[in-house]
């Protein structure tokens, strides 16, 4: 990214900047390993294995993985003394911490996942950021993020309950039926935006294919409620069926590939409006 599209990108508020730091890992390094550095490392770092972030650091929220990790710990020295263990060492703290019983694999990875989207959002405002092509490959590929789920749960950090809702909402739609789902919120404060705040089984999707998904649902949305129209189902090119509908202001998108997960779907969302 050049000085003059990230200027441009500074223009935008917090939303945008984020939207244009995840493209950078998903387009113009697609599937690669190495860093991206804020003021040659001083104001923080990404590390990026094989396309996936698997770290995320800014000196302005130094310590919150720890508050994190504090608040789901079985043992407060214990977690200490295997933070500076993996400090001294140069190894990736996580796995030692589940393999010691200090924390659950789940509380880890949502710790992880927390403060990784926070801390994305704090480097989207740093100005010249620049990608630095080295190996990565010591992280657990499940404690590493597809950055569109960083873009979804950075959203607590505007939303909070509201995202949580969405989410929670969007997994009771799609059940365990296998279907692809997103959810998304619309943002007056930044021209309108439709901004993903939860997202099923689309990891392999980018941020940017996610945000063209939310506009081109809220599009079909505000044709069909023209002429009353709760739910739209459309075919993909690919053979699946698109679900889209609105619920309190909520936009979601399920893609199913079976007639049954359809089935399900439309069934939970007319229980809902009726």
């Amino acid at each position: 990214m050049s000085a003059l599209q990230m200027h441009a990108v500074l223009e935008k508020g917090p939303f945008e900047r984020l939207c244009a730091l995840l493209e950078m890992v998903d387009e113009a390094h697609a599937g690669e390993s190495g860093s991206i550095v804020f003021g040659g490392g001083s104001k923080g770092i990404i590390l990026v294995q094989s396309g996936r972030i698997c770290w995320a650091a800014s000196p302005a929220i130094a310590t919150k993985l720890s508050h994190r990790l504090r608040n789901v710990a079985s043992d407060d020295r214990q977690l200490a003394t295997v933070f500076h263990e993996c400090r001294e060492r140069g190894t990736p703290f996580g796995q030692a911490l589940v393999a010691r019983g200090v924390v659950t694999f789940d509380a880890l990875r949502n710790a992880l996942l927390q403060h990784t989207a926070e801390t994305l959002i704090h480097l989207a405002d740093e100005p010249s950021p620049r990608w630095m092509a080295a190996p990565v490959d010591q992280y657990d590929r499940d404690l590493t993020f597809p950055s569109v789920e960083l873009l979804t749960h950075a959203a607590d950090g505007w939303w909070g309950p509201l995202a949580s809702e969405a989410r929670q909402q969007l997994g009771e739609a799609l059940g365990d039926r296998g279907a692809v789902g997103l959810a998304f919120l619309r943002d007056a404060a930044t021209n309108d935006a439709i901004v993903p705040v939860g997202v099923v089984g689309a990891a392999d999707l980018t941020a940017k294919d996610v945000l063209a998904t939310g506009r081109a649902a809220a599009a079909l949305m505000s044709d069909a409620e023209i002429v009353g129209g709760r739910l739209i189902t459309t075919v993909c090119s690919d053979g699946r069926t698109s679900i889209v509908w609105v619920d309190r202001g909520t936009y979601y998108v399920a893609i199913a590939a079976e007639r049954s997960e359809m089935a399900f779907i439309v069934a939970h969302v007319t229980r809902r409006s009726d």
